[in-house]
């Protein structure tokens, strides 16, 4: 008997905590105000990308790009050691607004291939914004942005990748 009132008690509780906590959750909300970006440049945290300007016509999407000629605009990656910031799923031409995803945020990210890629191989920059399995022969700096999740048969196939913080590795 002293085990079931122990039992109807406890019950009793739990439930009275979980209206409480719902009853707080519904009228103790913070109010805040939604407001759309209506300028570039905005102070602040970008929790997976950012609203940027093109420094030239884009053409391909899904490649990457480097900080461009101001903290506001952005560029493609031209050389290997370009440092990347994130990549675009668009086109356009110079100074259009578009929404820069940045490398090891938010979901996974999709880049455009210069060579075959197997799914698992990890993907460096190369020229032209786009990414390169391991890169074998040369002296130069990388930069790893990620692994790919699916494969890409041949220069200019799209891959998507498990993208990370760029990782710089220079090849001596």
């Amino acid at each position: 008997m002293k085990k079931l009132l122990s039992a109807l008690v406890n019950l009793a509780l739990f439930a009275a905590a979980s209206v409480a906590w719902a009853w707080q959750r519904l009228f103790a909300r913070e109010r805040t105000t939604m407001l759309a970006n209506a300028q570039v440049n905005v102070t602040g945290t970008h929790a997976a990308a950012k609203t940027v300007k093109l420094d030239g016509t884009v053409t391909v999407r899904h490649l990457l790009y480097k900080l461009g000629s101001d903290d506001n605009h952005v560029a493609v990656c031209a050389a290997t050691a370009d440092a990347p910031l994130g990549t675009i799923d668009d086109e356009g031409v110079a100074e259009d607004e578009v929404a820069l995803l940045i490398l090891g945020k938010g979901p996974t990210k999709r880049f455009v291939a210069s060579e075959a890629i197997a799914v698992g191989d990890a993907l460096f920059t190369t020229t032209s914004g786009k990414v390169q399995n391991f890169p074998g022969a040369g002296a130069a700096t990388y930069w790893q942005v990620g692994i790919a999740l699916t494969a890409a048969a041949a220069d200019g196939d799209v891959v998507e990748a498990s993208d990370c913080v760029p990782v710089k590795l220079v090849v001596a």
